[in-house]
C-alpha cells in the first residue's frame, strides 16, 4: 500500500511507455533554453561594460577640459595620476566591448598625452609675452569647449577647424619668440596638440569614408 502511494506521488508506472516526440520536443528545449541564456548573460555582460566604460571615458574628458579651463589642477604628478587611474578602471571594460562601438576609437592614453600638452600651455603662458598668453588663452577656451562637447555627447568628436586654425596660429606667434623656459614649453604643448588633432582628424576621415 505505502509503495502504490509513493509510486503514484512519484508518477512512476510499471511499463515503459516510448514517445519520441516528448523527448525531442524537451532536448530542443533545454538546448535553446541554454543558448538564449548563454547570449543574454553575453549581452548584458557587453551592455554593462560599455555604459560604464562611457562614464569613465566622459569623465577623462572632463579633467582634460577642466584643466584647460584652469579650473583643474596644473600639476602634471595629479594630473596624471587621476588619468591613469580613470585608465585602470577603463581597460578590463573596453575588453568586453564590442569592436563597432564609437568607444572603440577612444585611446586613452592618446588623451593623457593631450591632457599634459595643455598644462605645458597653461604653465607656458604665465611667462609669454601678454600677446602670446592672450592667444593661448583663447585656444585653451576651444580646447576648452571641445571636450565639454565631447563629455556632453558621450564620443569622440572631430576638433572643429577653428581650434586647428588657433594652434597654427599660436605655433606662428611662439616660433618667433627668443629661446626659453615659456617658449620651450609653448612649443612642446602646441606641437603634441596639432599632432593629436591631426591624428583624430584623419581617423574621422577614415571612418566617414564608405567601404
Amino acid at each position: 500500500m505505502a509503495y502504490s502511494a509513493r509510486a503514484t506521488l512519484l508518477n512512476l508506472r510499471s511499463t515503459y511507455t516510448g514517445d519520441f516526440q516528448s523527448f525531442v520536443n524537451s532536448s530542443v528545449s533545454i538546448v535553446l533554453g541554454v543558448g538564449f541564456f548563454i547570449v543574454m548573460t553575453r549581452l548584458f555582460r557587453s551592455v554593462g561594460a560599455e555604459l560604464s566604460a562611457r562614464r569613465l571615458v566622459r569623465r577623462a574628458w572632463t579633467v582634460i577640459a577642466e584643466a584647460a579651463a584652469g579650473h583643474g589642477v596644473l600639476d602634471r604628478d595629479v594630473f596624471t595620476a587621476r588619468m591613469i587611474d580613470l585608465l585602470g578602471q577603463l581597460a578590463p571594460r573596453m575588453a568586453a566591448v564590442s569592436s563597432d562601438s564609437h568607444l572603440a576609437t577612444v585611446d586613452l592614453l592618446d588623451e593623457i598625452r593631450a591632457g599634459l600638452n595643455v598644462i605645458e600651455l597653461r604653465r607656458a603662458r604665465r611667462v609669454l609675452p601678454e600677446t602670446n598668453a592672450a592667444a593661448l588663452d583663447r585656444l585653451l577656451d576651444a580646447v576648452c569647449r571641445h571636450y565639454r562637447e565631447q563629455a556632453a555627447h558621450g564620443r569622440k568628436l572631430a576638433a572643429p577647424a577653428a581650434l586647428r586654425e588657433a594652434i597654427d596660429a599660436s605655433l606662428a606667434r611662439v616660433r618667433t619668440l627668443p629661446p626659453g623656459t615659456g617658449r620651450d614649453e609653448g612649443l612642446l604643448g602646441l606641437i603634441g596638440l596639432r599632432h593629436f588633432f591631426a591624428a583624430g582628424e584623419a581617423e574621422a576621415a577614415e571612418i566617414a569614408v564608405p567601404a
